[in-house]
């Protein structure tokens, strides 16, 4: 099998984060926090897309209060200043984050080759839809397939060669 893409890129920068509404007068904005939030304090190297460009942060603090967390940047010392960074994404590097456990994250298995048992291709995992039940891969290829992220449906996931092999019936 042809490898589709270097799998798991340890510099890939990994959404772990999003602001939210400001949180008081003094320019704190909440965070939106897609991470265990017990490591969100152990990052050492964020990044904020800005303008559809990935920018390293600096000036910044993030405090946990109660139980979320709020960010300041030093150049907002109030309310009106700080709401320009409201739904910013935030970001580490892949090596920053703790082992999954499983192996991997959800966002090492984007642009994976995706085969059911038999061999059939039905294209490549675009992203990974969370609906609350269990996550589904959306996979796109001759048509958009989704596939729900379930023990007997995912039968390999094969990092090295880049491929997804699942129990899913070509007609669905």
């Amino acid at each position: 099998m042809d490898s589709i893409a270097p799998r798991v890129n340890p510099d890939k920068l990994i959404v772990v984060a999003r602001i939210g509404a400001p949180h008081g007068i003094k320019g704190d904005l909440k965070l939106q926090v897609f991470a265990e939030s017990s490591n969100i304090l152990d990052f050492k190297h964020w990044h904020i897309l800005v303008n559809n460009t990935w920018q390293p942060m600096s000036g910044y603090s993030i405090k946990a209060l109660g139980n979320h967390y709020v960010i300041h940047f030093n150049d907002c010392q109030d309310r009106d200043l700080a709401k320009r960074y409201v739904n910013a994404e935030l970001a580490v590097p892949r090596k920053d984050l703790p082992d999954s456990g499983s192996g991997f994250y959800w966002s090492d298995l984007e642009g994976m080759k995706v085969l059911n048992a038999q061999g059939d291709d039905y294209g490549i995992l675009d992203h990974i839809l969370e609906t609350g039940a269990n996550e589904v891969l959306v996979v796109k290829g001759e048509r958009e397939r989704l596939i729900p992220y379930l023990k007997h449906v995912i039968q390999k996931v094969d990092l090295a060669a880049g491929v997804i092999v699942v129990d899913w019936d070509p007609e669905y």
